[in-house]
């Protein structure tokens, strides 16, 4: 996983390798179904993301949870999952408040290439 932390938000993009005995949707939606275990909910939202170079068979999901952190501050959540061949994708902001042109960007500029 890579990641970097810009004006209170961390930016991440992690990937595994699809393991013989699975499909690259069952991995997706476990990742997705951690990330809700994580944030202790359900997503409060979920779209389809249109990822150019990604397998019009298997569109990327693009998810957001809103939270609290321990000390009772709010935190949010968005992530995008999608597979390509063998790999399994999520690419993830997480913050207090994601809003604005640095979340738009880091989503939309997601691509996969053989």
């Amino acid at each position: 996983m890579l990641s970097c932390e810009a004006q209170g938000q961390v930016f991440a993009l992690g990937h595994v390798q699809v393991p013989p005995s699975q499909t690259p949707t069952v991995l997706r939606d476990a990742l997705r179904q951690a990330a809700s275990h994580n944030v202790g909910r359900p997503p409060l939202s979920e779209l389809t993301l249109a990822i150019p170079g990604l397998a019009p068979a298997q569109p990327a999901q693009r998810l957001r949870w809103e939270a609290a952190r321990a000390d009772g501050s709010p935190l949010t959540l968005e992530s995008a999952f999608f597979a390509q061949g063998e790999w399994v994708y999520q690419a993830s902001i997480v913050g207090a408040g994601l809003e604005g042109e640095a979340v738009q960007m880091f989503f939309s500029n997601l691509r996969v290439t053989p």
